[in-house]
């Protein structure tokens, strides 16, 4: 009977997290504009691509953003569009590069016209880096945003980390390395706290 007792908790709590997981998720989702890869690992000398992505939770119409970066570790050789707002008729502004103060100004996409909107994650931007230096360095947002189309949407900001390091024994490079986004979901504390709650209720339960 108390191993009964014990799994209807046990599995009762794991839902009922589930579930208030879900609606908090819900309730507390926000846009998303993120440097990507967030680590990049590279050798001195190497040219490397990174991205600018957009995680948006409203309808999107158009954004804009500025980089800064350290110009003694880091040179930015191109700006291009992403695949973001591929299937409609857009404006594109690539910024203006200064390699002297580590900024790239003024970089901004809109879609023209009154239709489109955009709910999908994509890439918004492309931007190509020279690594100069070894050591460890960050790539920057600044001055965001994003809108739909009559007003300015709430918004999370994630910016970069790139390694640098010299070149490995063989004259290769070191391979470019990836980590995971590190964001943080509410799931994450809902469950295990929801099933733990439950878990010592039934032990009260069972012992008192």
């Amino acid at each position: 009977m108390k191993l009964r007792t014990l799994i209807y908790y046990f599995v009762l709590g794991y839902f009922l997290g589930c579930a208030i997981g879900a609606v908090a998720s819900y309730a507390f989702a926000e846009n998303a504009l993120s440097v990507y890869p967030v680590s990049n690992t590279v050798s001195v000398g190497e040219t490397f691509d990174v991205q600018i992505t957009l995680s948006p939770d409203d309808y999107v119409k158009g954004w804009e953003l500025k980089v800064v970066f350290d110009a003694d570790m880091l040179t930015a050789n191109t700006v291009s569009s992403g695949d973001f707002f591929q299937d409609y008729l857009t404006m594109f502004n690539p910024g203006i590069i200064d390699n002297v103060n580590g900024t790239i100004l003024n970089i901004y996409g809109l879609i023209i016209g009154r239709e489109g909107n955009i709910s999908d994650d994509g890439s918004i931007v492309v931007i190509s880096f020279t690594a100069d230096a070894l050591g460890t360095t960050e790539i920057g947002l600044y001055d965001t945003g994003i809108v739909n189309e009559s007003r300015y949407l709430p918004m999370t900001v994630g910016n970069g980390t790139v390694v640098i390091t010299e070149k490995d024994g063989d004259g290769g490079v070191l391979p470019l390395s990836t980590d995971d986004d590190g964001s943080f979901s509410v799931m994450d504390v809902f469950v295990p706290i929801i099933m733990i709650l439950f878990v010592l209720g039934m032990i009260v339960k069972i012992f008192t």
